[in-house]
């Protein structure tokens, strides 16, 4: 009896071990990290915009998935990029930088009387999501315009 318990403890404890879960790293980006490689030609991949009411509820969202025609390319100091007007093309080169707030990544972009701000949050050295949120943005939805309480638009861009 007393070389079955042991017996019995050794096995119970060879068959009840298993194999680690392998687990998913998770990347963390500094704002270092953020400020060396944002330098390049990034594209938008995708987008998301999603509608909120006043109490939070999500009450419309649009999605896109293309290749954006205009690209931001970012140099050390300056960032350059397009927007196409109905009737003509508007080229910008502006003075950016990448800074932190509260754990937070965020685009700052000067432009002529304001700062623009981002928020950036980095899935790898070559895809990261830009987003902006926004009050009181109209949508249109079932042959009607609408008010939103809020949207929030996410672009997902990816380093060319």
């Amino acid at each position: 009896m007393k070389i079955i318990l042991p017996l019995l403890l050794i096995s119970l404890l060879f068959f009840s071990c298993s194999k680690k879960e392998e687990v998913e790293p998770v990347f963390t980006f500094t704002l270092e990290d953020v400020q060396a490689n944002i330098i390049g030609t990034w594209i938008a991949v995708s987008s998301k915009i999603v509608y909120y009411d006043n109490e939070g509820k999500v009450v419309h969202t649009i999605e896109h998935t293309s290749v954006s025609e205009n690209p931001y390319v970012f140099g050390p100091e300056n960032v350059n990029y397009s927007i196409q007007t109905p009737d003509r093309q508007v080229d910008y080169v502006q003075p950016y930088a990448v800074i932190e707030v509260e754990d937070h990544l965020f685009l700052t972009i000067d432009q002529r009387f304001s700062k623009r701000y981002i928020h950036i949050i980095p899935k790898s050295n070559t895809e990261m999501i830009w987003q902006n949120e926004l009050i009181n943005m109209p949508y249109y939805k079932d042959d009607t315009n609408h008010v939103s309480a809020r949207s929030v638009t996410s672009v997902t861009r990816r380093k060319k």
